[in-house]
């Protein structure tokens, strides 16, 4: 696979050197280039590793001051052969370190040379239908493309695509908050023409999304998604979106395995059995207060600048379907879920965010927090192994994972993000945070794989610096 992109990167790199051709030709209209170099540092100032079977007690204990690090590139073009059609195509070469830490370095099991990655970015077709009218345009994407419905965010949120369903779990990516999606999305884009404050009066846009998952078990489900959002005056943003997750099954038995590890008891005669399939709902909201000063020169337009006094928020409810708890033996075999699936705000990530004005310092400084109110580890070790079973992560032979009264606790997170651009093409970022950065850890056994994130209690937490460069 790496060959088969590493080929890839070359063509592509040589179709882009080929297509510099004079400005004034009309073929360099048509291609459009698009670099991305991104390096970053940073430390897990105090983080927990969860090993599945810890070789000494101070396995259970929190590690510190674990440095981290990698490099990213991108490389990539969009082709328009005509008004109506855009093609997109990019490829991501990362170069990074196991983050395990430091006292396992020597493990038998684990490499500590650098680990090369190459990924697809995005490879879809976009169709633009009635251009030529002001106020509508509908759009048809057909891929693989990057996606993002909030645009405030810079670490929490996203909920509808970043979140598991039974059992729930929230992934974060540093300075990644969008998702990388594979299918099908119709878009409709529409607009009042009465103006106010040289604005659209109002502007809409709905998204329908057929999506097939490529990202974490259960494989090739098919999704159904909605999303939408209303913006009056660029004042006030409302959103809102569903997404049926695992809709379409594939193979049932993988999407709600029959079997008696993952089955529930619900009265003296009757049976079930816990799925990855489930409905998740969202709700969102951007106030901009000072909308009216957003590229005005003078002192207050610099002061807050395009990001600054904007407020922002996202509610979620992953899961809608309860299931009840099960903690008893069946036919000999044990279904352990103690809590059980049947409280809903016990599945409602909520975040709120504000962006701090700095007039010309910094052009984004941002402050997010993150409640969710779950007991359970943000652990998705049963999804990828175990069977792969739709049950949260609870307990095992050495009573590591799962400790009540640590999980019920402390389920506050917060994000500090800054960045700062140089010119057109140059950024630095900084970003402190608890959230829900986990571990990377390549060409390891079994027995000493984590999938849970790194920061569990209050006093747990990260900082990252990134310098990135863009053509």
């Amino acid at each position: 696979m790496r060959d088969v992109v590493l080929i890839l990167m070359v063509v592509l790199f040589q179709g882009i050197a080929h297509a510099q051709i004079p400005e004034n030709s009309e073929t360099s209209k048509k291609i459009i280039p698009d670099f991305y170099i991104g390096f970053h540092t940073g430390q897990y100032v105090k983080a927990r590793y969860f090993p599945n079977r810890p070789s000494s007690p101070e396995d259970k204990t929190p590690y510190r001051r674990l440095w981290q690090g990698a490099m990213v590139g991108r490389l990539g073009f969009a082709a328009l052969p005509n008004n109506w059609l855009t093609l997109k195509l990019g490829v991501e070469a990362t170069a990074d370190y196991n983050n395990w830490p430091l006292r396992k370095a020597f493990s038998p099991y684990l490499k500590v040379t650098p680990h090369y990655g190459f990924l697809l970015h995005e490879a879809y077709g976009l169709f633009s239908f009635l251009k030529e009218s002001p106020n509508v345009a509908l759009e048809v994407a057909l891929g693989q493309f990057p996606y993002k419905y909030n645009p405030e965010v810079r670490d929490f949120g996203e909920y509808l695509f970043r979140t598991g369903t039974y059992p729930l779990y929230i992934i974060n990516k540093f300075d990644f908050p969008l998702v990388r999606l594979t299918g099908l999305r119709l878009g409709f884009n529409g607009a009042t023409s009465a103006k106010l404050f040289d604005q659209n009066l109002l502007s809409f846009n709905i998204d329908g999304l057929l999506l097939t998952e490529r990202e974490v078990m259960p494989f090739h489900d098919f999704t159904l998604a909605f999303i939408g959002k209303i913006n009056a005056f660029k004042a006030i943003e409302l959103g809102g979106g569903v997404s049926f997750a695992h809709l379409f099954s594939v193979s049932d038995s993988f999407t709600t395995p029959k079997t008696p590890e993952n089955m529930y008891i619900e009265n003296e005669n009757d049976t079930g059995y816990y799925t990855f399939k489930g409905t998740k709902v969202m709700m969102r909201a951007t106030v901009d207060p000072v909308f009216f000063l957003r590229g005005k020169e003078g002192f207050l337009g610099d002061f807050f600048g395009r990001e600054g006094l904007k407020f922002y928020s996202e509610i979620a409810f992953i899961g809608l379907e309860n299931y009840p708890v099960q903690g008893d033996s069946i036919n000999g075999n044990y279904s352990f879920n103690p809590y059980g699936y049947d409280d809903l705000k016990r599945r409602r990530p909520v975040l709120f965010g504000f962006n701090i004005p700095l007039w010309k310092i910094i052009d984004i400084l941002a402050v997010e927090f993150e409640h969710l109110d779950s007991p359970y580890p943000n652990d998705y070790k049963n999804v990828v192994k175990q069977g792969h079973r739709p049950l949260p992560v609870v307990v095992d032979s050495n009573e590591v994972y799962y400790t009540p009264e640590v999980y019920i606790k402390d389920n506050w997170k917060f994000c500090v993000y800054a960045k700062k651009n140089i010119g057109e093409h140059f950024s630095m970022i900084l970003q402190i945070s608890r959230d829900h950065l986990g571990w990377n850890v390549y060409d390891s056994d079994w027995n000493n794989e984590d999938y849970q994130e790194a920061f569990v209690k209050w006093d747990e937490w990260a900082w990252f610096f990134k310098t990135e460069f863009r053509f």
